[in-house]
């Protein structure tokens, strides 16, 4: 079961409090594992496929659309701040591994599983906010809600726990020879099923949420003149919050200005060449998690 607010790390309020989380769902059994989403690497491929008939006489091919595939790479790091998290943390990940298998029907009590008595593939179901979701279905709803997840299929899962950063062993706990990682890493390739529309209809109206969900304010552009008059706003309102930003500054730390005003523009001033906007983001730091062996 989840933690409440509050136990171990701040980033269990985080991953709590907005939903920061990745979960994977074991469309048959609907069994679910859930991991707070240090997503350290994500490629979201689409291939179109279309078949080529080579005509003679004729420079190129006469080709004919079949479909667009989409693919999802991505990895992630389960992170435990404590003995408690890292064995919740190794009992999911146990859980996770497990969903690539099928499920089968026993033939009779106590029997082994046969090929022959296979009842539902592995079919899974992922979500992780707005980058890995059912762009067809966006009502605000808790994590988990299976109608805002991805259905696909894992073609493969690299389990990688580092033992460089240590591990957890209570024998007391966990039994003689049992240790925890501290930090497990996940490696997923996942191809997509789509359950929703793709494409556009005949008056050019398309799901202006797929494949990311979120509300941007911006409405489609339909010509070039339209698009770099957008262009043109979005520029001009950065530098204006850059600019703002920089006088509450003055106000609330003037000495903070001082030293750092210079740098904060040349790193914000979307007009100045050669420059680009940089802003925080969520990260955790690996040298904060101890390296001890145990604890």
């Amino acid at each position: 079961m989840p933690f409440e607010i509050g136990s171990f790390d701040e980033s269990n309020i985080y991953a709590q409090t907005y939903g920061m989380y990745i979960s994977f769902r074991h469309i048959p059994t609907d069994k679910v594992a859930k991991f707070k989403a240090f997503i350290t690497d994500f490629k979201d491929q689409y291939t179109s496929d279309w078949n080529d008939t080579t005509v003679y006489g004729r420079m190129d091919p006469i080709s004919t659309f079949q479909g667009t595939r989409r693919n999802i790479s991505f990895s992630f790091d389960v992170v435990a701040a404590s003995f408690d998290e890292a064995k919740y943390n190794f009992e999911n990940s146990r859980r996770l591994i497990q969903f690539l298998y099928p499920v089968y029907e026993r033939t009779a009590v106590n029997s082994s599983f046969s090929a022959t008595s296979m009842v539902a593939a592995p079919l899974l179901a992922i979500r992780f906010g707005n980058l890995i979701r059912n762009a067809g279905h966006l009502g605000q709803g808790a994590i988990g809600n299976e109608a805002q997840e991805l259905v696909g299929k894992l073609d493969g899962i690299t389990y990688d726990p580092d033992f460089e950063v240590g591990v957890f062993h209570h024998p007391e706990e966990g039994g003689a020879g049992v240790v925890f990682p501290k930090v497990n890493r996940f490696s997923c390739n996942y191809t997509v099923f789509h359950t929703h529309d793709l494409g556009f209809d005949i008056n050019g109206a398309s799901n202006s949420d797929f494949p990311y969900a979120g509300t941007t304010g911006f409405e489609e552009t339909d010509s070039i003149e339209e698009f770099e008059t957008v262009l043109g706003n979005i520029a001009s309102n950065t530098l204006e919050q850059a600019q703002a930003a920089v006088a509450e500054e003055e106000i609330t730390g003037a000495e903070r200005v001082r030293r750092g005003s210079r740098e904060f523009f040349s790193r914000f001033d979307p007009l100045k060449p050669g420059t680009s906007a940089e802003f925080p983001m969520l990260t955790w730091a690996a040298s904060s998690i101890p390296r001890s062996g145990g604890e």
